[in-house]
């Protein structure tokens, strides 16, 4: 999709030429490009979506001035979307999550998974985040707190799932490169790095 608009899907098929003056057509009409608007990410499933969310993922902001639900939202989704790649890579999630780490103990490897922000990369968290924030943050995800369940720590999660619940195609990206922060290796043994700078650049 277009930069900033993320509405008009393009094809690359016809090479990189092509693709640019598809681009350079699209933004005389585009709304948001005559505008300098940036669009929100995602535009559903959070109280209050995030403006260049790959340049904020880049500088390690992407969970600052976010409401303290939707900082809630984004980790357990981060945690649960990691904890499915890494078994799909190697059918265990013991591998990088620990024993506990499992869809029927979710909220045991969600903990270990906070544990490890916080003593590895407290930077990432906002700054108000403290212990009470760790403790409602794992009650969030245990008791089921949203009418449909979206963020049970016992609910398996997908990239397709999020795509859908989300209605933005890059914010299962988004979740993959937040976690490769915080374990410092990517899942599948697949670098988001170079992927990620593109979607700064385009911002």
């Amino acid at each position: 999709r277009l930069p900033r608009c993320r509405e008009t899907p393009y094809c690359t098929s016809n090479g990189r030429r092509a693709w640019k003056a598809y681009r350079k057509a699209h933004e005389k009409i585009c709304w948001r490009h005559k505008n300098n608007i940036d669009p929100p990410s995602p535009p559903k499933g959070l109280e209050a979506p995030i403006t260049k969310p790959f340049t904020r993922l880049d500088n390690g902001t992407w969970l600052h001035d976010r409401p303290e639900a939707d900082v809630y939202r984004v980790l357990i989704d981060a945690h649960r979307l990691r904890m499915d790649d890494d078994y799909n890579a190697c059918y265990t999630t013991v591998f990088r999550f620990g024993p506990r780490s499992t869809v029927e103990n979710g909220a045991a490897g969600f903990a270990d998974f906070l544990a490890m922000i916080e003593q590895q990369a407290p930077s990432l968290l906002p700054a108000w985040w403290d212990a009470t924030n760790t403790a409602a943050c794992i009650a969030f995800g245990s008791e089921a707190t949203e009418a449909d369940g979206w963020s049970s720590l016992t609910r398996a999660l997908h990239w397709k799932d999020v795509i859908g619940h989300y209605g933005e195609m890059c914010f299962d990206l988004e979740l993959r490169v937040f976690a490769q922060a915080v374990y410092g290796i990517p899942s599948n043994f697949r670098d988001l790095a170079k992927g990620w700078k593109v979607m700064v650049a385009l911002e």
